[in-house]
């Protein structure tokens, strides 16, 4: 995607009508030393989906395509009432069948980890004071999903990350392109895919 004068755009809309935000290219420090080791790796540019997928836009992909099965608790969704609510209950498969469906693709856990932190290594999306309500959905006030533990997608504002992407923390889970594993493969420090498996 390329404006006029070259450069890309700092927005773009996907075929499921959600606003995508523009990650530029560079290199950044992965890890947090704690869970997982730190190294700086480089990224090329790409863009990430601004929210997490919500019920309204997730009930829009089971009605076009028919082949997937409805997540877990779907049956207990409000689509009139909760449809800005993320969807949960999907599994990496069906994520994956709704970003092709999209026109898009599962984040690897670089991209996801650059969107959230950027190269300042800072610990939250938002920087590095401590979590709050405002800043992020923590603390669910119920064990139903859809009936009070999740927030509408974007009503966190002050705990937007730092290329404008929403709910990077707390609120619902959301899945990475790459097999989980402990390590890192050494050399692999240019857009890195992750495991073979795991």
């Amino acid at each position: 995607f390329a404006l006029p004068d070259g450069t890309a755009p700092r927005e773009i809309i996907g075929k499921d009508g959600a606003p995508g935000d523009f990650v530029p290219a560079g290199p950044f420090v992965m890890g947090d030393a704690e869970y997982s080791p730190q190294r700086e790796i480089f990224l090329v540019a790409f863009y990430i989906d601004r929210y997490e997928v919500t019920l309204g836009r997730y009930a829009k992909f089971l009605a076009a395509t028919g082949s997937v099965r409805p997540p877990q608790a779907w049956e207990s969704a409000n689509l009139t009432q909760g449809a800005e609510l993320p969807v949960v209950g999907v599994d990496w498969h069906d994520a994956a069948a709704y970003c092709a469906w999209a026109g898009r693709r599962v984040p690897t856990e670089a991209e996801w980890e650059k969107a959230a932190r950027d190269s300042d290594e800072r610990t939250y999306p938002w920087g590095n004071d401590a979590v709050t309500l405002a800043h992020a959905n923590y603390h669910n006030t119920s064990p139903e999903a859809y009936d009070g533990g999740l927030h509408g997608v974007g009503s966190h504002p002050s705990g937007r990350g730092p290329y404008g992407t929403h709910d990077m923390a707390g609120n619902a889970g959301e899945w990475g392109a790459d097999w989980y594993a402990v390590g890192y493969r050494a050399g692999d420090v240019r857009n890195p895919k992750g495991p073979e498996s795991g």
